[in-house]
């Protein structure tokens, strides 16, 4: 299920009495949490039906009282209890949401996921929602980004996306915040470009994972060693794991196309199942590298995932030394 799905349900006020929010991405557990505290019940209505608990604060039998009072302003009581998981024994409530109360709407927000196997997991799916918050997966962040940055109101061009993905990376809530921000700087019918992204948000255009890329399978060793001495002045966000996880998906690209011997855009986005733009410049890259080559850098790669890890490299050798190393051999 989709998460707009519950929140077009809430705004038409078509409401179960339960509703299990849980998964390991929070921010749609908590854009949800909030439509329903924006969404069901007027200011006034709050003051008297409105309860916010916290899992780490309650117990199962205040819950239960809380849950079984009667609304006083309004058709419905809603309560919401945050941070779920902090709570013991949510398994006895069973009782509650095989016969829940109608005149009450319960909110679980549970960051992390629940077995659904589990017999109470079963009886609130069977009786209201549960709603599995999923992570967006890292080749979909990407599409997210478009897709959130439209529904925004802005036009996004792919390089900002995809320096939005390298600089913010996973974190959702983050993303959406640097979004707000573009959308409030940009103009009324600009587009959002990687300069705008550069100047709103902070993330260098040229010294970013996305140019890194560009540089090797251009080969220009010069402008990706400036790249890589740019990471090594910052190395929480450019750590040697997250670089060569980003560089072994490129040259296993370039692998690809070898393979299929698609070097041309249409072909290239056929195999690769992307947009003929990107799919013409990695078919560019490919051809750069003959098929051993490639297999040589992926080894290199593999070389120093290892020696970052501690595995092969020796302590005086520092992080910023062994990316230079690297990727002077992916270049040579």
């Amino acid at each position: 299920m989709d998460h707009t799905v519950i929140t077009q349900d809430i705004k038409a006020k078509r409401l179960s009495p339960l509703y299990l929010l849980h998964g390991e991405e929070p921010y749609f557990i908590d854009l949800i949490t909030e439509a329903f505290l924006a969404e069901v019940l007027t200011e006034d209505q709050k003051e008297f039906d409105l309860t916010v608990m916290y899992g780490k604060d309650t117990d199962v039998n205040t819950l239960v009282s809380v849950v079984k009072r009667y609304p006083m302003m309004s058709p419905f009581h809603l309560v919401i209890l945050r941070e779920a998981q902090d709570m013991k024994n949510l398994e006895q409530m069973e009782a509650l949401f095989t016969q829940p109360v109608q005149s009450t709407v319960l909110v679980i927000s549970y960051k992390g996921k629940i077995d659904g196997r589990k017999k109470w997991v079963k009886a609130f799916a069977k009786n209201g929602k549960a709603f599995l918050s999923e992570k967006v997966k890292d080749w979909d962040l990407g599409k997210w980004v478009m897709k959130e940055a439209k529904a925004k109101g802005l036009q996004m061009d792919v390089k900002a996306g995809e320096m939005l993905v390298e600089f913010v990376g996973d974190d959702l809530s983050r993303m959406s915040h640097n979004l707000d921000k573009l959308s409030m700087m940009a103009k009324k019918g600009e587009k959002v470009d990687a300069e705008l992204v550069e100047k709103v948000i902070g993330v260098s255009k040229e010294y970013n994972i996305f140019e890194l890329q560009d540089a090797l399978m251009n080969r220009d060793a010069y402008k990706a060693q400036r790249i890589v001495k740019f990471f090594n002045s910052d190395p929480k966000n450019h750590a040697i794991p997250m670089v060569v996880a980003t560089l072994f998906g490129l040259y296993t690209k370039l692998i690809l196309l070898h393979a299929h011997k698609a070097f041309d855009q249409n072909s290239a986005a056929k195999v690769l199942k992307a947009k003929p733009f990107y799919a013409g410049k990695v078919a560019t890259g490919a051809r750069r590298y003959t098929y051993g080559e490639l297999v040589g850098c992926v080894s290199v790669l593999r070389e120093y995932d290892m020696k970052s890890k501690g595995v092969g490299a020796t302590n005086d050798t520092s992080k910023g030394e062994l990316m230079k190393e690297m990727i002077f051999k992916l270049t040579h």
